[in-house]
């Protein structure tokens, strides 16, 4: 099935033909990320550990024992935050004005310090809440939604990310769940019947875009919109 991701406003943005043999080929082609990752034991819970730092190292690089216990020092917040999140949240529930929407935005507000990227925030709070919280990956999809802010961060070290950043890129993907959400719960069906169970919609989104950016390593933003 094809995946139309949208604006914000609703307009087309860009067409994904074949969505559910991309999610596939990334399991497949990277057994190890999904193995290590998507089948580890994360718990979802309200409690932060140890533990969900290191299991994001399967999908981005390094994590110092400084910033293990900077988190640390900051668990009170983060669980409190934690347990006013329903364990089965969804992405599509959070819309603007909403509940749970201010508590995406203040996980990140509870969790994060200097040089704590988006990629180790949502790597590590997705597993505790993997039906509202998305992958989210520096040169992918960052790169698709916020490509100036790639740029920013890049070209500044100082730039990091910022919750505003954050919210910003959260509604992109939101929307564009909303909108895909049958075909990415078929894509999601799809791959447990081939063994490969449990991920999640907004999971199997990011999966998508990064198998495409596979393909093309062009950056999203300079190609022609489909």
């Amino acid at each position: 099935m094809d995946i139309q991701l949208i604006h914000l406003d609703g307009t087309p943005r860009w067409t994904i033909p074949h969505a559910e043999k991309l999610a596939l080929r990334y399991c497949e082609n990277d057994n190890e990320c999904f193995v290590d990752y998507d089948w580890a034991r994360g718990r979802v819970d309200a409690q932060i550990r140890p533990y969900d730092l290191i299991l994001s190292l399967v999908l981005v690089s390094g994590i110092t024992r400084g910033q293990i216990r900077d988190v640390m020092e900051r668990r009170d917040k983060i669980n409190a935050v934690l347990r006013k999140i329903p364990a089965d949240a969804h992405i599509a529930e959070a819309q603007p004005g909403t509940n749970l929407r201010k508590a995406v935005g203040d996980l990140w507000e509870a969790m994060t310090f200097d040089k704590f990227s988006f990629s180790r925030f949502s790597k590590t709070l997705h597993k505790k809440r993997p039906n509202l919280i998305p992958v989210v990956d520096r040169k992918c999809t960052i790169g698709f939604y916020m490509p100036s802010r790639v740029v920013a961060v890049h070209n500044n070290p100082a730039a990091k990310a910022s919750c505003g950043s954050w919210l910003a890129i959260f509604d992109q993907i939101r929307v564009d769940v909303c909108h895909n959400l049958e075909p990415l719960r078929n894509n999601s069906q799809q791959l447990a019947k081939h063994g490969f169970g449990g991920v999640s919609e907004v999971r199997a989104l990011d999966m998508i875009l990064w198998e495409m950016r596979r393909d093309d390593p062009t950056p999203i933003h300079r190609r022609r919109r489909k």
